[in-house]
């Protein structure tokens, strides 16, 4: 990258900043530097970061930057361009975690020594290389080299988990909606990365009817959320690509639902693969696990198995919701934002956690 878009970025949010008030003395109350302090210790611990928890640190960097007085911003800027240049670019190297280990530093020092200039302005400009950093999707520093495969669609839980990977420092390859044999056999043959480190089984489907009423499009989700499951990781065995993989799975897997026996035995099906696989490949260095989430607000799936449940219920929206919710003791349905970061956490646990599927449904 030019080192010149890096210098303009910074001037971007400087004057960004700029057009808020901010403070006017150099000297910052000690409980000010302690809750900042405390709040970026607690950032450089965090193992995966979330959009919320991007969003949360971006108002707490402003709400510091505002702190700094006005006649830092000049000397800061010169010293910007000056080690930026030094070093060849590009200061958004660190990431945003390692701005937030160097803010952690700097505010630390300027706890005992509030009076240091250079502290000061070093404070102001690894806050506004953090926003840099957040603005470019920089999160960690470098890359963490390693290769996630997420079937289905690049919208709702797909994207959701695609989405964190990669602002975590991944290499995220869509997979998409190949549904036959013929296009997941051509993925593998032809498209599949040289090195797969993590699999998601994502993709599925659901179709509400009752039983004596099945149609083929019924008999359909058979085909993709198990078979195609199978096909994947067999093919990931065939070529020798050790990895763990996660079956997306459902609370259906256990708890039964009117007018949906096709989908609740897909998934149990599923879960019982997942066992399977472990112990067969296991030994093999494999890790397979499920995620059985319940009710996601906002994906697709959710809002067409809704429309369907009213249609062949005759219920209204308020009534099915009630209905359901009264059965969570959370009393509240997930997000795509809780069940991403319950994946990519799940992928990340000991080795020996092997050929289980983990529930999420808030306590049901």
């Amino acid at each position: 990258m030019d080192i010149r878009d890096d210098v303009n970025l910074y001037s971007e949010i400087v004057k960004k900043i700029s057009a808020f008030e901010r403070g006017e003395g150099i000297e910052f109350h000690k409980d000010r530097y302690e809750k900042f302090i405390s709040l970026f210790c607690k950032f450089i611990r965090i193992d995966f970061f979330t959009a919320s928890l991007i969003e949360k640190a971006r108002i707490e960097i402003i709400e510091l930057l505002l702190g700094i007085p006005g006649y830092i911003v000049p000397k800061a800027f010169a010293v910007f361009k000056e080690r930026n240049s030094a070093r060849g670019g590009s200061w958004k190297d660190v990431g945003m975690v390692g701005a937030f280990i160097e803010i952690h530093a700097k505010l630390s020092r300027l706890r005992y020594e509030s009076t240091d200039e250079d502290s000061l302005v070093d404070l102001f400009n690894y806050l506004v290389i953090a926003l840099m950093c957040i603005d470019e999707n920089r999160i960690i520093a470098g890359h963490r080299s390693k290769t996630v495969v997420i079937t289905g669609d690049q919208q709702g839980l797909g994207k959701g988990m695609a989405d964190l990977f990669r602002a975590n420092g991944y290499n995220v390859v869509d997979f998409g909606t190949r549904i036959t044999k013929d296009q997941i056999d051509d993925f593998f043959s032809t498209s599949a990365p040289t090195r797969i480190d993590y699999f998601i089984n994502n993709y599925g489907i659901n179709h509400l009817n009752w039983l004596g009423e099945l149609t083929d499009a019924d008999y359909n989700i058979v085909d993709i959320n198990v078979k195609n499951y199978i096909r994947t990781i067999d093919w990931l065995v065939r070529l020798g690509n050790v990895c763990r993989i996660l079956n997306i799975s459902s609370q259906t897997y256990k708890i039964p639902q009117r007018c949906t026996s096709v989908y609740c035995s897909s998934k149990a099906a599923i879960s019982h693969f997942t066992k399977v696989a472990a112990r067969e490949l296991a030994p093999r260095g494999f890790v397979v696990n499920a995620l059985a989430p319940g009710k996601i607000i906002g994906t697709e799936m959710t809002k067409l198995t809704d429309a369907q449940v009213l249609k062949l219920r005759s219920w209204n929206q308020k009534k099915a919701d009630k209905y359901a919710l009264s059965l969570i003791p959370s009393g509240r349905f997930t997000t795509v934002e809780e069940v991403a970061l319950a994946a990519i956490k799940i992928l990340h646990l000991p080795e020996y956690i092997n050929g289980v599927t983990i529930d999420m449904t808030g306590g049901l």
